[in-house]
């Protein structure tokens, strides 16, 4: 991604079936959080809805 300098918040969608995307998606989660960003993680459970995780 560009760099986030400027923006309040960024969202990083990915396909968590596939592994290459969880991957780099992985090393976006990373990048970010070492940069300082406030970082969280949603996933959509089985009924469409989303869920923040721990």
């Amino acid at each position: 991604p560009p760099k986030l300098a400027g923006y309040e918040r960024a969202v990083f969608l990915f396909d968590g079936h596939d592994a290459a995307q969880v991957e780099a998606a992985r090393t976006h989660w990373k990048t970010m959080k070492d940069a300082g960003h406030a970082v969280t993680y949603w996933q959509q459970t089985s009924d469409r809805r989303w869920e923040r995780k721990a």
